[in-house]
């Protein structure tokens, strides 16, 4: 009998072996699901303060560039044309009696051309450039001597995209 209640003792403990074998595999799993839901919350969190951390950096990089952009419209030597355009009262060109040749307003027009580009690459933010330059595009956008001198470069090299920034720009701000 004593052998008996020895085999007894043996599976029980066997059995019993099984079943704490079995709830420390399961408690082992549920260990890893919950590392697991907290390594994706982690990561979740340091995503979004990335990405707002970006967002913010990106605003500042902005800011800063249309500043930049800003002065070199806003300069002893640019200034005039600028004004000139805005005011929209008198001639832009020297062979309408204006002050100013195509070579330079060409230059004007390029510069709205750069700005396109930095706004169509995420460099600077639709805000900025509205801020700062809507209603300079707008008042040369709108003006039909620039209207005039961008229809006759566009057919003379028969090149519809000549000044395709700086009319995008000013369909989008008007």
């Amino acid at each position: 009998m004593d052998k008996h209640n020895e085999e007894l003792t043996r599976e029980e403990l066997f059995t019993t072996m099984r079943d704490e074998s079995g709830k420390l595999i399961r408690s082992n799993w549920a260990l890893v699901g919950v590392t697991l839901l907290i390594g994706i919350v982690s990561m979740s969190i340091m995503l979004y303060v990335s990405h707002v951390q970006r967002s913010n950096d990106l605003k500042k990089e902005s800011a800063a560039l249309m500043f930049q952009l800003s002065n070199e419209f806003r300069n002893d030597k640019n200034s005039h044309l600028v004004y000139t355009i805005a005011d929209n009262k008198e001639p832009i060109l020297i062979q309408n009696g204006g002050e100013f040749t195509e070579e330079q307003l060409d230059n004007y027009l390029v510069r709205y051309e750069l700005i396109y580009n930095a706004y169509k690459n995420n460099l600077i933010s639709f805000d900025d450039l509205n801020i700062a330059f809507a209603f300079d595009i707008e008042m040369a956008y709108n003006n039909k001597e620039i209207q005039k001198m961008i229809s006759i470069v566009r057919t003379q090299y028969k090149d519809d995209s000549i000044y395709g920034g700086f009319t995008k720009l000013g369909e989008m701000l008007k």
